[in-house]
C-alpha cells in the first residue's frame, strides 16, 4: 500500500534504470487480495476498507494507464507501447478474466509481437539496452498454455503445450531461451525457471481434463 505508485527494476530486472512496470502494479494488487483472503480466514486482521480502496486505486491506474487503447492492449509499462510477455500473468494472478475482450487483444497483440514459430519471446529487443541474440523464453510459452486453457481454447493449448515440449533435450529438459529457427538451447541449463512453467501448464491442462470428465459423469 505505500509502495505500490514506486518505479521498480521489472520482474526481468531490464537495465535502463527503474519504471513503472504494469505487472508490477498487478503484483501488489495480487498481494492485496491474497491479505483480505487471510483476513477472510482469520488468519490477519486488517483495515479492510483500506485495503479494498488501495486495491481499487491500483486497478484504476492498471486500467487507465496500463492499457493502451491505440494498441488495443496491456503494455509493460504505465503509458507505453512496449509488450512484454508477463502480461499473460494477469490471467492466472485473478486479476482479469481471459475472456474479457482488453485480455483477448492483449494475448493476440503478444503473440503477433513476440510469438515465433509458436514461442514468445519475454519482451521486445530493444527496450533492455543488451545486444541482440536472446531466444525465446521458454516460461513464457507456457504460460501461454495455461492463458488457452484459462479461456476455455483446451485444443489449441495442448498444440502449443506439445509443440513447446518439442524443443526439449534427448532427456526432456530446457534451459532458459530456446532459438525458435533451430531450436537450440541458450542461457542457464537446465533451468528451473522454465520447468516450473512446464509444469504448470501440464497442471493447468490435467485439472481441464478432470473437470471435463467431471462434467460427463454428472
Amino acid at each position: 500500500m505505500e509502495l505500490w505508485r514506486c518505479p521498480d527494476n521489472g520482474m526481468w530486472e531490464i537495465r535502463g534504470g527503474r519504471r513503472e512496470y504494469t505487472i508490477s502494479k498487478v503484483w501488489c494488487w495480487t498481494a492485496l487480495a491474497c491479505l483480505r483472503e487471510l483476513h477472510e480466514r482469520g488468519r490477519v486482521k486488517i483495515r479492510v476498507d483500506d485495503v479494498r480502496a488501495a486495491s481499487q486505486a491500483i486497478a484504476d491506474v492498471i486500467e487507465e494507464r496500463g492499457f493502451n487503447r491505440e494498441l488495443s492492449s496491456y503494455v509493460a509499462i504505465l503509458d507505453g507501447n512496449e509488450i512484454d510477455a508477463s502480461l499473460l500473468l494477469m490471467v492466472c494472478l485473478g486479476y482479469k478474466n481471459p475472456d474479457e475482450a482488453r485480455m483477448r487483444s492483449t494475448y493476440d497483440l503478444i503473440q503477433r509481437r513476440l510469438g515465433r514459430n509458436g514461442l514468445l519471446y519475454r519482451y521486445e529487443t530493444d527496450i533492455d539496452r543488451l545486444p541482440a541474440g536472446e531466444g525465446a523464453f521458454g516460461i513464457c510459452s507456457f504460460w501461454a498454455v495455461d492463458h488457452l486453457v484459462c479461456r476455455g481454447d483446451i485444443e489449441a493449448a495442448r498444440r502449443t503445450f506439445e509443440h513447446v515440449i518439442s524443443f526439449a533435450n534427448d532427456v526432456g529438459l530446457f534451459a532458459e531461451e530456446i532459438v525458435p529457427e533451430d531450436g537450440r538451447q541458450l542461457g542457464n541449463f537446465p533451468q528451473a525457471f522454465t520447468h516450473v512453467g512446464l509444469i504448470f501448464a501440464a497442471l493447468s491442462l490435467a485439472h481441464s481434463e478432470e473437470r471435463r470428465l467431471s462434467h460427463l459423469r454428472r
